[in-house]
């Protein structure tokens, strides 16, 4: 119920107002009524009053100063100034002091309705903001105060608690765009609409805490339709909740579960929810311990001798292994751990890259990129090639063998997911690992070559057509060809002498 305070110094007309009011709308109830406002100062200093309802002008203590009031030390509470007076000066002064409207007498019922939708829904929005603040100090661990009517109705409940975890493109903590991240917090208030809910964005913009008052019909159900929601986002939802309902008291204890049950049971790249011990979609994350021991020593032995495409290749047909059997996020954490530690030994470092490579990322195509850079970072600090003589930062191993590889098939239209199926990295990778030791990406440096080619072609074969130029050196449109070596070379090729 809205509590309504009526201040109004001649009794007919409270009477009347009074009447009005709780006849509109039950959600109002006038429980209170003051003839001034030294009268209606000692209510609001002793009751709970949501909305006040003023006239103006009264003997023993005028609306204005009961308004400044209201504006100083209860700016919460909504106030409608009913008034016999249209002066502009009584309507500056009221909204100055905060009022939400100002009607004059007598009341037009019409008004008055449309009024008391509008404080219905403030009323309404300031509540589910206090009970949000409330939960989250239980959250905090804060203390709250014994006299308040919101703490008291948490603590009488008891409620389903559900953590949400979103991982966007950007990170663990969400990195999501202000639209997505407004449409996720949009969809939890309409999933959760018709129930009594609260929901609080705790750690991070990523995740989310919503607790769910024990009268849902079934949780669990209502969890697998957000999460199904959800999901189809720019990110990947991993959800645990609790089988049972709790105090809300407790929430600051069975929230550090939540995160741990996150942690252990969430699928790697994969949307999922978690809850007593049950898992969507299903997980696995045994091992046939025979075939794991072989493929490690493979791959331990190909890390120890530095030859990071051999690692990629046999991590590749464990990564595929991983998505089929939707191996969680602690499984593949732990099983990189020990790859690494067996062919490099341990390190905080180390430790740390697979970690962040793991949790920071949500597709495979992220996860393989980032362990096949630190496997390429640990072979070259394994062979010494941090710096060369000079000082300068030398080519890694697979760079070498992408240059070479151009080099030798440069009469071929190299595309760079022929790159990616040769070398095993995705082609981003490549690309910038590429660009970054040669100077150019690796299309960039396909084209120098071929420009490199054809000038000694020309030069070396004096009357040479343009077309078999063009041939020799990969391309197959004459006119292209021209294209390319004019805005590379200045000239066209029927020029270069």
């Amino acid at each position: 119920m809205i509590n309504v305070l009526v201040v109004e110094d001649e009794p007919p007309i409270q009477r009347m107002i009074c009447k009005t009011i709780s006849g509109m709308d039950q959600e109002f109830s006038v429980r209170y009524t003051a003839f001034n406002g030294i009268q209606a100062r000692r209510i609001l200093e002793a009751e709970e009053v949501d909305v006040v309802f003023t006239d103006i002008m009264m003997i023993g203590g005028d609306g204005i100063t009961l308004l400044q009031y209201l504006h100083k030390y209860r700016p919460e509470i909504q106030t409608v100034v009913l008034s016999g007076y249209e002066r502009f000066e009584y309507a500056k002064q009221a909204y100055k002091n905060g009022v939400t409207d100002y009607l004059l007498k007598p009341v037009n019922k019409s008004e008055l309705r449309d009024i008391l939708e509008v404080l219905k829904k403030q009323y309404h929005q300031r509540m589910r903001n206090r009970r949000q603040e409330c939960f989250k100090d239980l959250l905090d661990g804060i203390k709250l105060p014994q006299k308040s009517c919101i703490y008291d109705e948490l603590l009488a409940s008891s409620w389903y608690l559900l953590l949400i975890r979103v991982l966007g493109r950007g990170g663990a903590n969400g990195g999501l765009n202000p639209e997505t991240q407004k449409s996720l917090e949009s969809g939890l208030i309409k999933m959760f609409r018709n129930e009594e809910a609260v929901f609080q964005t705790s750690d991070g913009a990523g995740e989310y805490v919503v607790a769910v008052r024990d009268s849902i019909p079934d949780m669990e159900a209502k969890a697998l339709e957000l999460l199904n929601v959800m999901g189809q986002s720019d990110g990947v939802i991993a959800m645990a909740g609790l089988p049972e309902p709790v105090r809300a008291q407790d929430f600051r204890q069975h929230l550090l579960e939540l995160r741990i049950q996150i942690m252990t049971e969430s699928i790697y790249g994969k949307s999922c929810y978690s809850c007593g011990g049950r898992s969507c979609p299903p997980h696995d994350d045994t091992w046939e311990q025979d075939v794991r021991e072989e493929a490690f020593s493979v791959m331990v032995k190909a890390l120890k001798s530095g030859d990071s495409r051999g690692v990629c290749s046999q991590l590749n047909t464990f990564m595929r292994e991983f998505e089929e059997k939707n191996k969680t996020c602690m499984a593949i954490e732990n099983f990189m751990m020990e790859f690494l530690e067996r062919g490099k030994g341990s390190s905080h470092s180390v430790r740390a890259s697979v970690w962040n490579a793991v949790y920071e990322t949500f597709s495979y195509e992220e996860l393989k990129e980032r362990i096949f850079q630190l496997v390429e970072r640990l072979n070259q600090q394994g062979e010494d090639m941090a710096e060369d003589g000079n000082g300068e930062e030398a080519m890694p191993q697979m760079v070498v063998m992408i240059e070479q590889y151009l080099v030798d098939n440069y009469q071929r239209n190299i595309k760079a997911g022929e790159l990616s199926m040769e070398f095993g990295f995705v082609s981003e990778y490549i690309s910038r690992i590429f660009k970054k030791y040669v100077g150019l990406s690796p299309s960039r440096y396909l084209t120098k070559i071929r420009m490199e080619k054809a000038c000694q072609l020309i030069k070396n074969h004096p009357g040479i057509q343009v077309k078999e130029v063009a041939d020799q050196v990969g391309y197959k449109d004459i006119h292209y060809f021209s294209k390319v070596f004019r805005k590379e070379m200045g000239v066209w090729p029927s020029e270069y002498k």
